[in-house]
């Protein structure tokens, strides 16, 4: 039996494969082939159950992970990874997938990085070889799409949509997979708005791991995406976590929840949303220069550049969107309805 080992990382296109997976059921039967989850499809219990260390991030509180916990909660979630995978080879199944772009965040970012060891020596266990899956996007932009989740989920106080972490860095992200899976098992892929050729990110998985036939043009077709949001919306998240700067991921309020629930339903235009300059993304992009050539040059040598050099896309000037003072009232007037319509409803249930 074989695995496949998708690790995203986060803003690759990581819920399209992961719902063309989730639709493509029936096929993935007949190939013999299945993906291997718990609770979710983004699978995160995965990424917490080879974390080198406890972390306060979203995908650890979603699952009831705390500092104290942690250790007993990443063996009873390898338990119930291990059930699945050998509840799999009871019935036959050739092929797992395991799609987890939380995988990216797990290790220390050395070469030799023991997270990804301990992963390794765990899944070969189960499995005869690993195919490891990555796709490689273009690092400003992907930066540009995760600054949301940087105010929102992790509180980022900066007004910064150009912000460096390490999974940015392409060939470090790639380096301890390699030493531990070697490098014929590492398959990247190049993200369809980084480069000038049209590509096809569900067929390029699929090819990558080993399911030609699992390809199926109408299911790939129309990639579901998260709406845009409105930058506007954003800035107000970032100036609350200024003024709340120990807000613990660990102990998110119901009025957090109910205000979040709001600002994320303001529908974003092309002007409100949030963007750098021309200029900052160029420079932005320079630090990643070596990194993506070694990448190049180790996976794609037939390539002269890993990615396109188009920023035609960026204004000329940076753009951090704010509501005005009129708009804010609306904003805080939606949240206190809210809560007044929560109290009613409650007293309706408690009288029924």
């Amino acid at each position: 039996m074989r695995c496949v080992l998708h690790i995203g990382p986060s803003k690759t296109g990581s819920s399209y494969i992961q719902n063309f997976l989730t639709q493509s059921a029936d096929t993935l039967a007949a190939l013999n082939a299945r993906v291997i989850r718990l609770t979710q499809a983004a699978m995160f219990e995965f990424a917490v159950a080879f974390s080198h260390e406890y972390e306060a991030r979203p995908s650890f509180v979603r699952i009831g992970v705390t500092a104290k916990n942690f250790p007993r909660k990443q063996k009873d979630l390898r338990r119930k990874i291990q059930a699945q995978i050998e509840q799999a080879a009871a019935e036959g199944i050739e092929v797992c997938i395991i799609s987890c772009e939380s995988i990216s965040n797990i290790g220390t970012g050395e070469p030799r990085d023991p997270a990804v060891q301990a992963m390794k020596r765990w899944l070969q266990r189960f499995f005869d070889s690993v195919t490891v899956v990555a796709v490689c996007r273009r690092q400003d932009k992907r930066a540009v799409s995760r600054y949301k989740n940087a105010v929102k989920n992790l509180g980022s106080t900066e007004q910064n949509c150009l912000q460096t972490v390490p999974s940015l860095h392409l060939d470090r992200l790639l380096a301890p997979y390699e030493h531990f899976f070697g490098k014929g098992n590492i398959k990247p892929l190049l993200f369809p708005d980084s480069v000038e050729e049209n590509r096809d990110l569900i067929a390029d998985f699929c090819s990558a791991a080993g399911l030609d036939g699992l390809y199926n043009a109408s299911l790939a077709s129309e990639p579901p995406r998260n709406p845009a949001v409105d930058g506007r919306a954003i800035e107000l998240i970032r100036q609350l976590n200024r003024l709340w700067p120990d807000r613990n991921p660990d102990q998110i309020t119901i009025a957090w929840k109910r205000a979040m629930k709001i600002l994320m339903s303001v529908s974003a235009t092309s002007e409100t949303k949030v963007a750098p300059s021309r200029e900052q993304a160029q420079k932005f992009l320079e630090a990643f220069e070596d990194g993506n050539e070694a990448v190049r040059a180790r996976y794609f040598p037939d390539r002269e550049t890993l990615f396109h050099a188009d920023f035609s896309s960026y204004p000329d000037k940076a753009v951090y969107p704010s509501f005005s003072q009129e708009e804010t009232v609306r904003v805080l007037a939606q949240l206190l309805q809210d809560e007044q319509l929560e109290r009613l409803a409650r007293r309706g249930k408690r009288q029924s």
